[in-house]
């Protein structure tokens, strides 16, 4: 068997050799070249800018604006028995004068310098642990005050997300003074952890199917 398959071969190195014209002249083997004849391209260098940071994310570290914070902006949502949706809202800001420093000043007049901001929403719950630093670099972040974890499948599964696309859709068109003109609802995004994420996730288009889920 060994013989028969080194016999293969050497027929097959015969046929290849055959198809090769004599009287085609080979090209030359290429002849090592200097490496000092090469021309050495110069790289850019990359010089870090002013923001630029040893941390794995720029946004882990603050921002360069100073966080402000407004309270108790409310909206009643008649369609669901007057159902009361209170906001606090981080934003960009300017320190008051002589102000002691503050994680966010309250009611401090806004920083006009790049707005209009995005918008980030989510409850405050979580808005008070993000909201002063993601407003640092210039986003708004508007928390629902009052909602808070619960059972899957009982009724705030549904009235949560209500809440937030009633008040996006009043921030949008009815703004408290200070946002207006200086946000945009068309850039908004939704945070959260825990029921926060489920929240995010009802939003975003997810769909839920309750068998699944309560036999998982």
């Amino acid at each position: 068997m060994k013989n028969i398959f080194l016999g293969l071969v050497l027929i097959l190195t015969l046929l290849v050799s055959s198809c090769k014209s004599p009287s085609t002249p080979q090209p030359a083997p290429p002849q090592p070249t200097s490496t000092a004849a090469i021309p050495t391209a110069t790289l850019p260098v990359n010089t870090p800018g002013p923001t630029a940071t040893s941390a794995p994310l720029p946004l882990s570290l603050p921002g360069p604006y100073t966080p402000g914070i407004r309270r108790n902006i409310t909206y009643i949502d008649t369609s669901r028995g007057d159902r009361k949706v209170t906001l606090t809202i981080w934003y960009p800001a300017l320190a008051p004068a002589g102000a002691a420093p503050s994680e966010a000043y309250s009611d401090a007049e806004m920083d006009l310098s790049a707005a209009p901001y995005p918008l980030i929403m989510s409850t405050s719950k979580v808005g008070f642990i993000f909201g002063p630093h993601l407003a640092s670099h210039w986003f708004v972040v508007a928390g629902i005050n009052g909602l808070d974890t619960y059972l899957l499948f009982n009724p705030s599964m549904v009235q949560q997300p209500l809440d937030y696309l009633f008040a996006l859709e009043n921030l949008a068109g009815n703004p408290p003074d200070f946002l207006l003109n200086n946000f945009d609802t068309a850039r908004t995004g939704v945070m959260g952890y825990s029921f926060d994420g489920l929240n995010a996730l009802w939003l975003s288009g997810a769909r839920v199917y309750p068998e699944s889920l309560l036999g998982f």
